[in-house]
């Protein structure tokens, strides 16, 4: 059975002189590829590296690091969803820490996994201050929150916990916490 690793490392910037995002989909070997951003061609290299998944193989997808684009970590989630569906088995793990977009990443699966010392965050999106109209903000903050709710909801299966996961701005849990929540089972 074919298994791929993809490490998600969201939000990671390697800093150069340009302060640039490294975007890049590295395959380290047969069996593990890294991904070390959140942007549209680490999305499109992502696809183009599980494109010939099969139903019956497992794709394992690593997701580690502090956060990133919202838009991207819905499009993932989407994307894991019709693998799901196409019957592949996507398996996702933490590693040392989950935040933000690469929290609601690795939500995205059925078979979710992780260590006890593990951090995860979740948080409702956030909107930066560039030139877009506080409307339309208002507007696609409400759309992106609804994506995170309700993943969380379909997880959880309870609004009181979903509510007090998502109260404050950011809400950090041990992997402990989420196992004890039923949300995954635990890396040994």
């Amino acid at each position: 059975m074919k298994k791929l690793i993809a490490c998600l490392l969201g939000g990671l910037m390697l800093l150069s002189v340009a302060a640039t995002p490294v975007a890049s989909l590295e395959i380290i070997n047969d069996n593990k590829v890294l991904v070390n951003t959140f942007y549209v061609s680490d999305f499109a290299d992502l696809m183009e590296a599980t494109h010939d998944l099969k139903a019956g193989d497992t794709f394992t997808l690593v997701s580690s690091g502090p956060g990133g684009n919202a838009w991207m970590a819905t499009a993932m989630m989407q994307y894991i969803a019709e693998l799901e569906a196409r019957g592949i088995h996507i398996i996702t793990e933490t590693y040392g820490l989950a935040a933000s977009a690469n929290a609601y990443v690795w939500l995205a699966s059925s078979d979710r996994r992780v260590h006890k010392t593990d951090m995860l965050m979740f948080h409702l999106s956030k909107m930066g201050n560039g030139r877009m109209p506080e409307s339309e903000k208002k507007l696609i903050t409400q759309h992106l929150d609804g994506i995170f709710r309700q993943r969380l909801l379909d997880v959880v299966q309870d609004t009181k916990i979903v509510n007090e996961m998502l109260d404050d701005e950011n809400n950090w849990y041990t992997g402990a916490e989420i196992i004890k929540l039923g949300i995954a089972k635990e890396i040994k």
